[in-house]
């Protein structure tokens, strides 16, 4: 039996239970794990299987003998739908830090980085970029790819999962009841390193291709405790990662692009043939590598075309990828009467 409060459980999350419901028997759970049929639950009964409407991994339920609702997220990580699916695809809930998952052999990819710490930053949650197989690479090699991370205003460490001592030392440093959920692409090295410090856990992971790759096992998203008593989200690999129509985690992930954008002459400057273009000059200048400038033009018209798809149908993708969760929200400000 776990309690709540090692669950992420606090003062804030009583106050919206209660909110919802001020009739006696009234208790939370945390979901752990979600599945076709139903959810699984962590409460202080232990864990149970329930059927919760729109449900992810990490979401905190309100149960009642007769109902069962979602309380509204403080953060969630969202990855954006495809041509054939406008909606988005939410990850998990109430996260505090998003941990991308980069292996630095052959090599890390930056572009991936990239779009995973824009859509951390649309989650509301903090940024680390774990960068995996350390052991493959030069010590060199692994010292310059933390300073290129570094250099793109994120937080960024090489270790070994297949090393004791630095797989210790990467779990200390995870807050106890604090929630992280680890994404990547396949054959990152999640499980593998997941496997080494969640508690009484077996996760499964794949053999090593000849590229240095591994083979993605992780079909669902599941949460676990560490050993450490923090809590992690393993997730599938995945092979795309798909911007939201939201624009803003875009440019907190460029704010040096941001910044040169507001000496350009017109402000609504492409940065691509108009005079006068301060982002432009920056890059004939040295100061601006300008593939970067090609990933963040790539990556806004990406999201503004997903948005504009979305409102072409009639629909906002947020809006159909969470129409159950919505509904949880409504039904706890009608049962206050609000």
């Amino acid at each position: 039996m776990v309690k709540l409060e090692a669950l992420g459980w606090d003062a804030r999350w009583q106050f919206q239970l209660d909110t919802w419901s001020e009739a006696p028997g009234v208790r939370a759970g945390r979901v752990s794990r979600v599945d076709r049929d139903a959810v699984s639950v962590l409460s202080a009964r232990g864990a149970e299987r329930m059927q919760v409407s729109g449900a992810v991994v990490g979401d905190w339920v309100a149960i009642a003998s007769d109902a069962i609702e979602i309380l509204p997220a403080r953060t969630e990580l969202r990855r954006g739908g495809d041509a054939r699916r406008v909606s988005d695809l939410a990850i998990a809930a109430n996260i505090d830090t998003v941990v991308v998952v980069e292996p630095l052999a052959p090599d890390a990819n930056r572009n991936r980085i990239e779009r995973f710490a824009v859509l951390a930053t649309n989650s509301g949650a903090k940024t680390l970029v774990l960068l995996t197989k350390r052991d493959l690479v030069s010590d060199q090699a692994a010292q310059d790819a933390v300073q290129l991370i570094a250099s793109l205003g994120l937080e960024a460490v090489a270790l070994n999962a297949t090393d004791v001592d630095e797989v210790r030392a990467f779990s200390a440093r995870m807050s106890p009841a604090e929630t992280y959920v680890f994404v990547g692409s396949s054959g990152a090295g999640k499980s593998t390193l997941l496997g080494s410090v969640v508690a009484g856990q077996e996760l499964a992971t794949g053999e090593v291709r000849g590229d240095g790759r591994g083979k993605h096992t992780t079909t669902w998203r599941e949460l676990f405790l560490t050993d450490a008593g923090a809590l992690v989200i393993d997730t599938p690999g995945v092979r795309s990662v798909g911007m939201t129509g939201d624009i803003e985690g875009i440019e907190a992930s460029f704010e040096d692009i941001q910044e040169l954008a507001g000496l350009c002459r017109f402000s609504d400057c492409t940065h691509e043939v108009e005079p006068e273009c301060a982002v432009q000059r920056a890059i004939e200048q040295g100061d601006l590598d300008e593939d970067r400038l090609r990933r963040y033009l790539k990556l806004r018209k990406e999201a503004e075309s997903h948005a504009a798809r979305a409102a072409e149908q009639g629909r906002g993708g947020e809006r159909a990828a969470t129409k159950g969760r919505k509904h949880a929200m409504g039904v706890l400000m009608r049962a206050k009467g609000r």
